[in-house]
């Protein structure tokens, strides 16, 4: 379940109804006290920001006078963070434009730094610039209920679209977000049957909530109606991955992984099959018997 800027799939959520769905966000941890009001949404100004990089130099960010920003309020060592960053990395990727035509900051708040001091500085030699809200003052000004949350703040300051957790549909979503807030064209994707759109929507839904086995169902009904897309395939290895069908997940990424399109995103869910398989066994001596 999840909250989505500009227009929500149920409608748009007010009151203590957004407050709810952001606990139930996919991938999303609650922060309790970081939102004193109703969650963040789209029309509401972004507040400028006043806070510390990892060098401990202060930088200043006025939304008004800028260009558009994606602002990731953070978990350090958190898989669903990670998740999150790496899909945005996957979108500029695909998308050179979308990184020359908009700033982008990791916000890491006063509670997980007191927790994980370590992971910050990984955050930051991944390639995110890292800011530290040492006293939640960003969490608070953007009623920040849970992690990840990535905001994206348009022209004159107003956000635009706000998308608390991970779930797989996210990276579509924020292509269309962040090349409206930029004033960019983007080449039609390929048109579906109306079974396999529904089948492959269905599927992300209950992906998002965690019922692999139902996701995988659909994934399977959508592939009937016609071939996957390379995402979707990609998406099917999540699943597999998230239901332990380990050699199912590596033999859809390793064809993947030889496209240089979606080489890095393949590479980065191999590294988590590699991780639940464990090391190789070593080989034993042969007994020697007397």
């Amino acid at each position: 379940m999840r909250i989505r800027g500009v227009k929500a799939r149920h409608g748009r959520p007010n009151g203590l109804a957004a407050l709810f769905l952001a606990f139930c966000a996919t991938g999303a941890v609650f922060l309790p006290g970081s939102a004193a009001h109703a969650a963040l949404q789209p029309g509401d100004a972004a507040a400028p920001l006043k806070l510390s990089d990892l060098r401990g130099e202060l930088r200043s960010l006025d939304f008004t006078t800028s260009a558009p920003a994606l602002l990731v309020f953070a978990k350090p060592g958190d898989r669903h963070t990670s998740d999150v960053l790496h899909a945005v990395d996957d979108l500029f990727q695909k998308h050179p434009s979308f990184k020359k035509s908009l700033s982008r900051w990791v916000v890491l708040s006063r509670l997980e730094l007191d927790r994980k001091g370590a992971p910050a500085e990984e955050l930051g030699a991944s390639g995110w610039p890292v800011l530290l809200d040492k006293t939640d003052s960003a969490y608070r000004a953007y009623r920040i209920v849970a992690t990840p949350t990535v905001v994206l703040v348009g022209r004159g300051g107003r956000v635009e679209a706000v998308n608390p957790g991970y779930d797989l549909g996210m990276e579509g979503y924020l292509r269309t977000q962040i090349a409206r807030v930029t004033s960019q064209s983007l080449a039609p994707e390929a048109r579906k049957s109306s079974k396999a759109r529904m089948y492959l929507q269905m599927g992300r839904r209950m992906a998002a909530r965690g019922l692999w086995e139902q996701a995988l169902k659909h994934y399977q009904q959508a592939a009937e109606e016609e071939p996957l897309a390379p995402e979707a395939e990609l998406e099917l290895a999540r699943i597999h991955i998230e239901m332990r069908q380990l050699d199912r997940a590596e033999e859809i990424l390793k064809k993947w992984k030889a496209d240089p399109r979606y080489e890095q995103p393949a590479a980065l869910l191999m590294s988590r099959v590699n991780v639940l398989k464990g090391p190789p066994a070593k080989p034993q001596p042969p007994r020697v018997t007397r």
